[in-house]
């Protein structure tokens, strides 16, 4: 029995996204590995950097926010309205 093999390109299956400025760059790295036996196609996204970074500034700024509620939390009855806002802030 023969086998029988097509080069055919790899098609996007996520297709189209929209982008918006805000969001970062996801762009796909595919890696294809043939042997006799078998193929593995591997597939990462590049810019993983960036998002790492991203989400250690992220927790930073909500760690700095926090202390500053604590802190705020000392005279909660003259800064309850400044608390809510930075409370907002950080649910979002």
């Amino acid at each position: 029995m023969s086998q029988v093999v097509h080069e055919s390109p790899i098609l996007d299956y996520a297709g189209p996204a929209s982008r918006s400025a805000l969001r970062l760059a996801a762009q796909s790295e595919l890696h294809i590995h043939a042997s006799a036996e078998r193929l593995v196609v591997r597939e990462t996204l590049a810019g993983q950097g960036g998002a790492i970074a991203a989400l250690v500034f992220a927790a930073f700024v909500l760690l700095l926010m926090f202390s500053l509620e604590v802190d705020m939390a000392h005279k909660w009855r003259r800064t309850g309205q400044q608390m809510a806002l930075l409370a907002g802030f950080m649910v979002a």
